[in-house]
C-alpha cells in the first residue's frame, strides 16, 4: 500500500481528522507516530527503498 504523509500545520485542533483516520484505516491504511527528525525520514525512507 502507498505511504501517505499527513502533516499537520494550521489552525484547527489535530482531533479534527479523526473522521479522515477513521476512514483511512477502514480501507486498510494503518496509521503511525510522525518521526521526529529529517535524519529518522530518510532512514525510513531508505528502509522503504526510496533512497
Amino acid at each position: 500500500m502507498s505511504l501517505i504523509v499527513f502533516s499537520h500545520a494550521n489552525s484547527f485542533p489535530a482531533g479534527t481528522y479523526g473522521v479522515l483516520f477513521k476512514k483511512l484505516r477502514s480501507r486498510g491504511f494503518t496509521m503511525e507516530k510522525p518521526v521526529a527528525t529529517a535524519a529518522a525520514i530518510e532512514a525510513a525512507l531508505l528502509n522503504l527503498g526510496a533512497g
